[in-house]
């Protein structure tokens, strides 16, 4: 029986050694990929969070468009034909809603390549001709990818 020379244990050492290289490579990658992805989804559901709750009495037809443009499934469907009852009411009572995400106020809780759910807590003022008020609400917003874009297909109250 013949051992190994040298040359050939170098050799597979080496050969082992860039096998590995390679795989932690696209371990890192993967992860990094899947960081940006979940930062993205987070971004998204911040704006969605600080659109749907953030109404002036000024344009709240374009309030609500703007929440439908970035929506998706039945979510849309729902919150379009609550519409025209959303602007008359907002138009009705002169009302102007600010919306703010504070910082660090988005969690990332769930995310695949097609679907993301993010916690995003949501500091509100509100303003009508009669009263003013401040509120704080959790959401969680739900979100599907359609053609690499993410779009809100739910948005819940929690806590």
């Amino acid at each position: 029986m013949k051992l190994p020379t040298v040359t050939t244990t170098v050799t597979g050492v080496l050969a082992l050694t860039l096998v590995l290289l390679v795989a932690a490579n696209v371990l890192v990658r993967l992860r990094n990929d899947q960081h940006e992805e979940g930062q993205a989804a987070r971004v998204v559901a911040q704006h969605a969070a600080t659109g749907f709750f953030s109404l002036s009495h000024e344009d709240p037809g374009g309030d609500v468009d703007a929440v439908l443009a970035m929506s998706t499934g039945s979510f849309k469907k729902e919150y379009a034909a609550k519409r025209s009852q959303i602007v008359d009411s907002v138009t009705k009572n002169k009302l102007t809603v600010k919306a703010q995400v504070p910082a660090d106020g988005a969690a990332l809780e769930y995310l695949s390549e097609t679907a993301a759910q993010v916690l995003v807590a949501v500091d509100v003022s509100s303003k009508s001709a009669k009263e003013s008020s401040d509120a704080q609400y959790r959401t969680r917003v739900k979100l599907k990818k359609r053609d690499d874009t993410w779009l809100v297909s739910g948005l819940e109250q929690v806590g």
